[in-house]
């Protein structure tokens, strides 16, 4: 495989007008080739069916306890800022849903 590389290599070295059109646009087309280009378009990727309805239910049920979550990691937040400050105060936490 070496030698054949080096016979198109000097081949092609020559000067446009010597070198014979077949040996250029064979080369050009296995340049091309192993380059990728002309292999057409990528797949498409593969199709994946959601249920739209039953996802966002999903979505409803875990957003409750995440919220709650939220709530009370921003009250304890809040709690140990006020107590690093020596301002101690009451937490009032709303307990209407």
């Amino acid at each position: 495989m070496q030698r054949a590389l080096e016979i198109i290599r000097e081949k092609l070295a020559k000067p446009a007008a010597q070198v014979e059109p077949a040996v250029a646009l064979r080369a050009f087309e296995v340049s091309a080739k192993a380059a990728g280009y002309g292999s057409g378009p990528p797949p498409a990727p593969a199709r994946v069916e959601v249920n739209v309805v039953q996802h966002l239910e999903e979505l409803a049920v875990n957003l409750g306890p995440l919220l709650e979550r939220r709530k009370a990691e921003a009250n304890a937040s809040k709690a140990t800022v006020d107590a690093d400050r020596g301002e101690p105060k009451a937490l009032v936490v709303d307990q209407r849903n």
